[in-house]
């Protein structure tokens, strides 16, 4: 009985799929069965800082700057940093990932972004659903990137690079 439910929630799994841009303006498409066969980590809300290079008090300012601002739009934004991008080789790949096993963005309306930071990677990146990649795709994300987020990280200030991007990407996407 527990294998028929099992392949069922395969099937129905891999029916959906998520169409997804990332700031390279391609388009990608990946089944939520695919990514769920993953090893990706659960979000702990919407700042997820795994690399536990923010304090305590600075994922809260950016959370409660994050979901004061979904709730006027509703509008999704997450935080990510992390160490690893695996099993991925590219993060963009490890971005349309995360937006669809974390479900960022609502259904209807494609309006989810998440803002990767790997450190030992050296690599930031800017990954929006096709509702947020008309405001936030390709140069702009790679604009916000190269202008707010990583001057402020090359001098290891990754809060504010991090908060300076989302307040950017707020502005852009009203």
């Amino acid at each position: 009985m527990r294998k028929i439910i099992i392949l069922n929630m395969l099937l129905i799994c891999s029916v959906s799929y998520a169409q997804t841009y990332n700031s390279a303006d391609s388009l990608t498409y990946i089944s939520e069965s695919d990514v769920l066969k993953q090893n990706l980590p659960k979000p702990v809300g919407v700042v997820n800082d795994y690399e536990r290079i923010l304090s305590p008090l600075q994922v809260a300012e950016l959370t409660k700057i994050i979901e004061d601002y979904e709730k006027k739009t509703t509008n999704d934004i997450y935080i990510v940093t992390t160490d690893s991008i695996s099993p991925y080789k590219e993060i963009n790949d490890y971005a349309v990932a995360l937006l669809t096993y974390w479900h960022i963005g609502k259904d209807d309306r494609e309006n989810g972004i998440v803002i990767i930071v790997s450190l030992p990677l050296k690599k930031v990146f800017i990954g929006a659903k096709a509702g947020a990649h008309k405001v936030i795709g390709g140069t702009v994300s790679q604009n916000i990137i190269d202008e707010k987020i990583l001057p402020a990280c090359r001098d290891q200030k990754y809060f504010d690079g991090l908060k300076n991007g989302v307040l950017a990407i707020i502005d852009k996407w009203k």
